[in-house]
């Protein structure tokens, strides 16, 4: 019964070698939760979802794209999880329900931040509204097109007002960035002269992690996209 939760930043999950990576996942990782990003699609079917999990105890939730860009997929364990309500927005899903083995309630947001900078405080804005709204410890992940310090990048400019306004929506949300095992950048480029940066990450009220003392992030091996997948799990 332990937490585990996979997030996915996947540029497109109609390519058949994308589908199979993320069958891939479930099967090796028996998650209770998988987040995606940029899914690029306006329409999924049931069928191809339940393709993905393999399982009978799955819900899930959809944020259309707008033409092929975006788009979220949040999927989880109906044996684990149970929603009692969804919030969903073009930038992001909310699932906000009971981790029933723990009695806990909780939400757990799925993200995908805007790539235009004068739209990042806005989105952010819309998160820590709806965070202080709803009075329950938070997990939040995904891809967020925002990064926490400079040696968070290799690469081209850094735009050090984007770092300012994420680093106080991380305070006045009271979230937690749990250090990142296996790399410290998540998103390359793969230029001849390649930029390198942490834009997926999981953040956590701290009384999530307090339910969850042992919990860890984790990024997984790269195949063949510029995003890594990341794992968190007790």
């Amino acid at each position: 019964m332990d937490l585990k939760i996979i997030s996915w930043n996947i540029r497109g999950i109609r390519r058949k070698e994308k589908r199979r990576a993320v069958k891939g996942l479930f099967q090796r990782f028996r998650p209770n939760f998988v987040l995606i990003q940029e899914t690029k699609l306006e329409v999924f079917s049931v069928f191809e979802i339940r393709r993905l999990w393999s399982s009978s105890v799955l819900d899930y939730a959809l944020s259309p794209s707008i033409g092929s860009a975006g788009g979220l997929l949040s999927m989880w364990d109906t044996d684990y999880f149970q929603v009692d309500e969804k919030i969903i927005r073009p930038r992001f899903i909310a699932l906000i329900g009971c981790i029933k083995h723990k009695n806990f309630t909780c939400g757990i947001l799925n993200v995908y931040g805007p790539t235009v900078e004068a739209e990042k405080g806005d989105f952010l804005g819309d998160l820590l509204a709806l965070i202080r709204q709803k009075q329950i410890p938070w997990c939040l992940a995904g891809d967020f097109n925002l990064f926490l310090d400079p040696c968070e990048k290799i690469g081209r400019s850094l735009i050090l007002s984007s770092i300012l306004i994420f680093r106080t929506f991380i305070f006045e949300a009271s979230l937690i960035d749990l250090p990142l095992i296996g790399c410290k950048y998540t998103w390359g480029n793969n230029r001849d002269e390649p930029t390198f940066v942490r834009l997926d990450r999981f953040l956590l009220s701290s009384n999530f992690e307090e339910a969850f003392p042992n919990i860890v992030q984790k990024l997984l091996n790269k195949s063949l996209y510029d995003h890594n997948a990341i794992l968190l799990c007790e």
